[in-house]
């Protein structure tokens, strides 16, 4: 089908008031940056996509926007979305005869005009059969996946047939619907949707009034009795418990949805914010107009909020105070049950400045949300290796599976392309170009092991006081420096679930301005000698740390996207893996899952994502105390995940410790000498590399720059020892 007869079918959904998106080729995500919020009835808006993206499939908006909602049934791959659509026939009533459309898996669109009367909500129906409604879409002919299209069935287009009135059975289903558990065939509840279902449980207790000491232990009955257990029960009774106080969190009428602890704090922290915005505005509504031009009902995660501000919002629209009174009075008229006095009463808010804080907090709320669910798929592609992908976050206007674009992107190769790749990256080569690693600004270790390689996973490990830290703050350093020095537009993000921002920040300073730290500390250093260093740590650093105590990999991987959309990332460092915030059966499953999510942000990004670890003591019963792959804690969960992995041996410290480093003779070993062992570098052939270090400062340095040892009387006759 070319493009006129393409725009011909699409104005005629428009002619109905359909609002359109347009979705990715031989797929079902949208291509706008905004969503389903981008869609549009306007035939200038879809022309212009139609130019854009000729090969584009298209969905229609459902709600009441568009004036329909979708009963989806699904037959593929065996599901028996059909027979339960029968069955639920045959229970409450058939359906009414309307426009109809067959979908490219062999299942079907049945269509029904939206009732605004009835708030008719996104949900299911059954196990196969999911209701479009607000905030829904759904794919439309001529959209196709595969070899397969959407298309009408014959005489049940939307411009032959009358689009029937939904039956009220419909609605009631809806209303009762929830997400299915699936339960074993002894009616006991699997481990994989024990969380879910506990849930849903505690859900229903807590919106019926009942409190923590119920709740608790009504889970704890259901958990001995019908769940499956794990191998850690104490722990997993300890997690019921925890639901219970997280659902107790929450006033019985709030219709917020409980997720994994980040979510349910993410969300709780959106709808405080929601709450306290909306008691501002029915309070003060003739200064709003600042956060009415920032916000829109979409941004809304809750509910009730969602229809408070766009009553209000419509009402100043038009010129009438959008207080409580004509507010209640709107949502009389609807028949809409939202006590105002939630906002009015809990809101804090009294002036813009604070106003300007909780918009800002729903905004960031929103942009979070959607990133997470854009970038949850495309991590996912991400990690499949694709070494030719685009950036994704390149262009977000093409969302997450465009990141295969407008060219031939793919995942296999035949040899006639893996030589031109081969060729290309020597050509780069030639010129002094490396795309596949990047540098640490140490020249012996960039020389011998070619730096940190993009789009993988370096472990950067040791015991305590072994200098890691300190490396990788002296790595970030060496990288901003080099980027400001070069105009390159990159930075690095820190996660330092260990050391505090404070922390980190000082000795930075220190190592930039060879100031002792414990002089800092006392006050004991020249303020214009600061100040010189605060200023040019200001110019030079390109560095975001972010403090968070126990971060998830889901959490680093969305706040480095986000990031990434205003300040390009060039690195992401993690101190240290054990400190994640990932929960899991065991501590080895714990850590690979936030060292497989960080390798797909090493991958979607095409970055180098750099995580420090400990390394056991069992290093310390060896002579001379050489580390071994088998030192890092859970080496066989985290060594496969790693294309590189850095040993630090700080021998001083050893020796202080009262470990012999020199077996031979036993010398104490200079306090001036690091050792970097490399146990895993795929990319490189170096074993050990000798760099010196400052340590009162913080400062490592490579013997290659002569000129700071010169400057701070060290001598590469260290390693002579």
């Amino acid at each position: 089908m070319n493009s006129n007869e393409k725009l011909k079918i699409l104005k005629r959904y428009l002619e109905l008031g359909w609002y359109l998106l347009p979705i990715v080729p031989n797929a079902k995500n949208p291509l706008l940056e905004n969503g389903l919020y981008g869609a549009s009835n306007d035939l200038g808006v879809v022309t212009e996509w139609l130019k854009r993206w000729p090969d584009a499939n298209y969905a229609v908006r459902c709600g009441k926007d568009s004036g329909v909602v979708v009963v989806d049934v699904d037959v593929s791959n065996g599901k028996e979305g059909d027979v339960q659509l029968r069955n639920l026939m045959d229970k409450y009533g058939p359906l009414p005869k309307t426009c109809v459309q067959r979908t490219s898996s062999g299942g079907f669109h049945l269509f029904f005009k939206y009732d605004e009367a009835k708030e008719p909500k996104k949900s299911k129906l059954d196990q196969h059969i999911d209701f479009q409604a607000e905030n829904a879409y759904v794919l439309i002919y001529p959209s196709h996946i595969g070899d397969s299209g959407y298309v009408w069935m014959d005489g049940r287009s939307p411009w032959e047939y009358d689009i029937a009135e939904l039956p009220d059975w419909i609605y009631e289903v809806t209303a009762s619907s929830k997400k299915d558990v699936i339960l074993n065939d002894d009616g006991t509840v699997p481990i994989g949707q024990r969380h879910q279902y506990l849930l849903s449980l505690g859900g229903a207790l807590r919106r019926k009034g009942e409190g923590f000491e119920v709740i608790r232990d009504a889970l704890l009955a259901v958990y001995e009795h019908k769940c499956v257990k794990g191998s850690d029960v104490e722990r997993e009774r300890q997690g019921v418990v925890e639901l219970a106080e997280r659902l107790c969190k929450y006033e019985p009428e709030d219709p917020i949805f409980f997720e994994d602890n980040a979510e349910v704090t993410a969300k709780m922290k959106a709808v405080e914010s929601e709450v306290a915005l909306l008691g501002y505005v029915l309070r003060a509504p003739e200064a709003v107009s600042k956060v009415f031009a920032k916000l829109d009902a979409f941004h809304f995660l809750d509910r009730d909020c969602n229809i408070v501000y766009r009553i209000a919002k419509r009402l100043w629209a038009k010129g009438v105070t959008c207080d409580a009174k004509n507010v209640g009075i709107e949502l009389g008229k609807k028949d809409r049950d939202i006590d105002l006095g939630r906002f009015i009463e809990s809101s804090s808010v009294t002036n813009e400045r604070d106003a300007e804080y909780h918009t800002d907090n729903v905004l960031e709320s929103f942009k979070n949300r959607e990133i997470t669910k854009i970038y949850k798929d495309a991590s996912l592609l991400a990690s499949r290796g694709d070494i030719r992908s685009k950036d994704i976050i390149s262009d977000t206007s093409t969302r997450t599976l465009s990141l295969l674009n407008d060219t031939e992107d793919k995942t296999l190769f035949n040899v006639n392309e893996q030589v031109e790749i081969v060729r290309e990256f020597y050509e780069k080569a030639l010129k002094g170009e490396n795309d596949l690693n990047e540098p640490t600004g140490f020249q012996t270790f960039d020389e011998e092991a070619l730096g940190f390689p993009k789009g993988e996973l370096t472990f950067l490990c040791g015991r305590p006081g072994h200098m890691k830290t300190a490396a990788m703050l002296q790595i970030m350093r060496n990288m901003s420096f080099r980027w400001t020095r070069d105009g390159v537009n990159k930075h690095v993000v820190g996660f330092s679930a260990e050391m505090s921002v404070t922390q980190c920040a000082m000795r930075n300073v220190c190592a930039m301005g060879q100031i002792d730290s414990i002089a800092l500390r006392k006050g004991l250093v020249d303020r214009d000698v600061l100040e010189y260093w605060l200023d040019e740590y200001r110019r030079n650093m390109r560095v975001f740390i972010d403090q968070t105590p126990s971060p998830t990999g889901d959490y680093m991987l969305t706040k480095t996207l986000a990031i990434n959309q205003t300040h390009p990332v060039g690195a992401v460092f993690f101190d240290f893996i054990a400190l994640s915030g990932e929960t899991g059966e065991n501590e080895s499953l714990r850590l690979s899952q936030a060292a497989k999510k960080l390798k797909a942000l090493a991958k979607t990004l095409n970055i180098p994502v750099v995580i420090l670890s400990q390394l056991n003591r069992d290093i310390e019963n060896r002579r001379p105390p050489i580390p071994r792959e088998s030192d890092l804690s859970w080496s066989d969960s985290l060594t496969q995940l790693a294309n590189q992995i850095i040993f630090t041996v700080y021998p001083y410290k050893f020796h202080k410790n009262g470990i012999v480093w020199d077996i031979e003779t036993g010398k104490e070993p200079s306090p001036n000498r690091l050792l970097l062992f490399l146990s895993k570098n795929r990319d490189g052939a170096a074993d050990m590399i000798k760099m010196l270090v400052k340590p009162e400062y913080g400062l490592i340095v490579d013997p290659a720059d002569y000129e700071l040892m010169n400057q701070l009387g060290l001598s590469d006759n260290l390693f002579g020892e």
